[in-house]
């Protein structure tokens, strides 16, 4: 069983794959011709899966997994990551069946739990409460942002763009950018070492919201360009899910459990999903609001045939958005990560490729 031209997105993508494909190996056998195997194969597979143990290759590396399975009274991996074991080895044998490897995927049949539970229940959106704590907690946890300026610049972009964490944390200097008519932008790409989700509308322009022009982005920005570095946060070093990978192990473990909420459903990605929740509640159009936050479009027809938003639109609407929180001693940590000659400052930019002539 071979799957050397699946085409990965990303190293996360490869090392998650590698690690199904070797599951997969292990209950099916290496050596079976993928056309060979059947819907009963795979839920007999899929009943092997779900008894497996979290890290088993850690804690267990000198058994098979066929070894590990018999064992008596050992912990077995949640439902939630059995599903997603299962999701990625339905996505590939559907893979095979558009490539004609299989006549029908054996997974047929199958659906995720995710499928069937309500997007609004995997991530809870932040309270004002929980903002202002949020605020208050770094700047005291931070104590000298200009070391660590990617620690209380991330959330505040987060809180106003509603972007992805790698989004964020892949941000290169030349990405802040402004339009013809003087208006300051996130250009959100896959250039380079960047990666996005694999749908077409994650590439788009962010407007840049007045608060975070008054936190001071654009003298940071220029700050890090006058000394040639190339990325926003030069801490962050590219791991298998990207720039993030540090950061959202420090977020999500150290700072937000310990100082904001023990709450699993509210994490880094609460900030997408506050952001979404408070625009849709000014009325603004779904359509614009997947636009600005990178969702695909609800209507097929307005992905094919209508034109991006003008980024004058997309600004006015963004710039509505006023949160009930007490934000001001994150917005203050961010004003002392640059020095003070660079205060009024702002980045030489380019125009933006996706922009007309």
């Amino acid at each position: 069983m071979e799957a050397n031209s699946f085409k990965w997105n990303s190293k996360r993508t490869w090392h998650e794959y590698s690690a199904i494909f070797e599951l997969m190996c292990a209950f099916i056998g290496p050596k079976t011709p993928v056309a060979s195997i059947t819907n009963q194969v795979f839920l007999k597979m899929r009943a092997k899966l779900a008894k497996i143990p979290p890290n088993m290759t850690k804690v267990y590396p000198d058994m098979t997994p066929e070894q590990v399975i018999k064992l008596p009274d050992i912990k077995r991996i949640s439902k939630t990551t059995l599903d997603n074991k299962l999701t990625k080895i339905a996505q590939f044998f559907k893979w095979c069946e558009r490539l004609d490897y299989v006549h029908k995927s054996p997974a047929f049949g199958w659906k995720s739990v995710r499928d069937k539970r309500s997007k609004d229940k995997k991530r809870k959106p932040y309270t004002d409460d929980e903002l202002t704590l949020i605020a208050s907690k770094l700047a005291e946890v931070i104590e000298r942002p200009e070391e660590k300026p990617e620690r209380v610049w991330v959330p505040l972009i987060g809180m106003y763009t509603g972007a992805r964490l790698d989004e964020i944390c892949q941000l290169y200097v030349s990405d802040i950018k402004c339009s013809e008519d003087g208006i300051w932008y996130f250009d959100i790409n896959d250039d380079g070492d960047k990666k996005l989700k694999a749908h077409t509308s994650a590439k788009r322009l962010v407007p840049i919201h007045p608060i975070l022009i008054e936190a001071g982005i654009l003298s940071f920005t220029a700050y890090q360009q006058h000394y040639g570095s190339p990325r926003l946060w030069m801490r962050l070093k590219t791991g298998v899910n990207g720039y993030s990978t540090g950061f959202s192990r420090w977020y999500n473990a150290r700072f937000n459990r310990v100082h904001i909420t023990k709450d699993p459903q509210k994490v880094f990605h609460s900030y997408r999903n506050t952001w979404i929740t408070r625009m849709k509640q000014l009325q603004i159009p779904f359509e614009l609001i997947d636009e600005i936050d990178g969702h695909s479009h609800q209507g097929e027809g307005l992905r094919t045939y209508a034109d991006s938003y003008r980024i004058d639109v997309l600004h006015k609407e963004i710039s509505k958005l006023e949160y009930g929180a007490d934000l001001s001693p994150l917005i203050d940590a961010c004003k002392v990560t640059f020095p003070r000659q660079f205060a009024k400052q702002m980045p030489q930019t380019q125009k933006s490729p996706h922009q007309s002539d």
